[in-house]
């Protein structure tokens, strides 16, 4: 069921149909957010879906289809709380409301190309453990592991994050694939460090839970 302003798998599914149709190449798609969430069954619904893409040509050939799907591209600037997230592109999608019922937004799309949240690269790593979800004709799609979305909500700095990695902690993930692939990111992005240790110090505080990363 979805809450107001958020949609479920089974909206997400229709808007990624129509979507599909509307590409002229083939375009690989990998969900890292909450959208990533509602495929590991660890949420029910999400207000945006956020993309991340490997290939540039990939991504403006999904801008256009966006266009061409119902979708109004945003400047990021003008997005309170989006200024360091680095994404690619934004769109809302132009929900049509009758006028007896009250306005609801409809899905939001963020696009990440390789460089995610404004620090982790997307590696080879997290595109392995990443999971097949389908393919809508040349649209196809996969999500991230729980362990990689864990990391990218790390570093968000974004309040409502801290409860999707507590649902991600209590789903038990491999701590040692978490920490691995964090070493790994900091040995050229040092600065994700610090970043990660206040996420996880302020995610210690408000669930009473500790987390050694480093």
């Amino acid at each position: 069921m979805e809450k107001q302003g958020e949609h479920d798998l089974d909206y997400m599914s229709g808007v990624f149909d129509r979507i599909s149709k509307n590409l002229e190449k083939e375009v690989i798609v990998y969900h890292i957010g909450g959208n990533a969430m509602c495929w590991h069954a660890l949420k029910d619904t999400t207000k945006d879906a956020d993309l991340v893409l490997t290939s540039e040509s990939e991504a403006n050939s999904l801008k256009h289809a966006l266009s061409n799907s119902g979708f109004l591209e945003v400047e990021v600037v003008s997005l309170p709380g989006y200024e360091h997230m680095n994404q690619y592109a934004v769109f809302d999608e132009i929900a049509e409301t009758p006028l007896n019922q009250e306005f609801a937004p409809g899905l939001r799309i963020e696009l990440f190309l390789n460089q995610i949240c404004g620090g982790f690269e997307f590696s080879d790593a997290m595109r392995s453990r990443s999971i097949h979800a389908k393919d809508r004709g040349l649209l196809r799609e996969y999500y991230c592991s729980a362990e990689d979305i864990f990391l990218f909500k790390s570093i968000t700095k974004r309040e409502r994050d801290l409860s999707d990695m507590y649902k991600i902690y209590e789903s038990k993930p491999d701590f040692d694939i978490v920490r691995a692939e964090l070493k790994n990111q900091i040995k050229t992005r040092k600065h994700l460090a610090e970043s990660v240790k206040n996420t996880l110090k302020s995610l210690g505080e408000k669930y009473d839970i500790s987390i050694e990363l480093l």
